[in-house]
């Protein structure tokens, strides 16, 4: 309806001495819509922002509220907009002049290239808040599987060489296990994730007979960092929110950071 009101108004300009009382009337009615627009931008745009607010401080999570920030901050920046028209119309009412409708004309299009702007402006957020981080997360889950597998073939080879020794290597450094599984027990084991991250390697042993009955092997993830130093300690003392990226593997099996199975 609003639409419909403004086009007259804007499409056929009064003769240069007065506006017609015809476009007053017209001009009353827009100016009552217009009104009634803003107030219900700016009442969507706060409770929008609260309700953003009070949920991100609940859950702490500030970025899976941006989105609704945005959007709060488009209805107000529509609502400020329309005041300005508001304002420009009600300063023709009053002068009923060409040279306030020429004010009230541009202030209009200023209105709709700030609306453009505005939906522009969301659809950007919503490219940047919700399709790259998918994009992502496919991507990391990816390399997460491939390293699994990956992981999965040095896990093999570790057993083949228990089963033959009745106990895993003894070795203070992952490089130094492949070159006592190569190439009796494996083959073209990989020496590091798809993050690039070289894998890391633990082994519980006798101290007396170098005897060792229990291994963890380790990626350090997509963040490049290593929850904890010890790969047995995972689960047993604050680790950090990157643990959850680590992958785990523990003697022939697949572990999260507390030592249940992960796939």
């Amino acid at each position: 309806m609003t639409t419909a009101a403004v086009t007259p108004a804007i499409a056929h300009r009064p003769p240069r001495d007065a506006v017609s009382p015809r476009l007053v009337q017209r001009l009353i009615e827009i100016r009552k819509w217009t009104r009634l627009l803003i107030i219900s931008c700016s009442l969507l745009g706060v409770e929008v922002m609260a309700k953003s607010m009070i949920d991100a401080v609940k859950t702490g999570d500030y970025r899976g509220n941006a989105f609704s920030f945005v959007q709060a901050a488009c209805y107000l920046v529509a609502a400020n907009l329309l005041a300005g028209y508001a304002r420009s119309l009600s300063r023709l009412f009053d002068e009923r002049s060409t040279t306030a409708f020429d004010a009230a004309f541009g202030q209009l299009r200023r209105l709709w290239t700030g609306v453009a702007a505005t939906m522009i402006a969301s659809t950007l957020a919503a490219v940047i808040l919700f399709v790259i981080p998918s994009i992502v997360a496919r991507s990391n889950q990816k390399d997460m599987l491939a390293t699994m597998s990956d992981m999965r073939k040095i896990s093999d080879a570790l057993e083949k060489y228990a089963a033959e020794h009745h106990a895993y290597p003894a070795a203070k450094s992952f490089a130094a296990v492949v070159r006592q599984l190569e190439p009796k027990y494996g083959t073209a084991l990989p020496r590091s994730d798809y993050w690039k991250n070289d894998f890391r390697y633990s082994a519980q042993c006798d101290k007396e007979s170098t005897t060792c009955w229990s291994y963890r092997l380790a990626s350090c993830g997509s963040d490049h960092v290593c929850a904890s130093d010890d790969l047995f300690t995972y689960g047993e003392e604050p680790a950090g929110s990157n643990a959850k990226t680590d992958l785990l593997y523990g003697n022939g099996r697949p572990l999260t950071p507390v030592g249940e199975p992960r796939l």
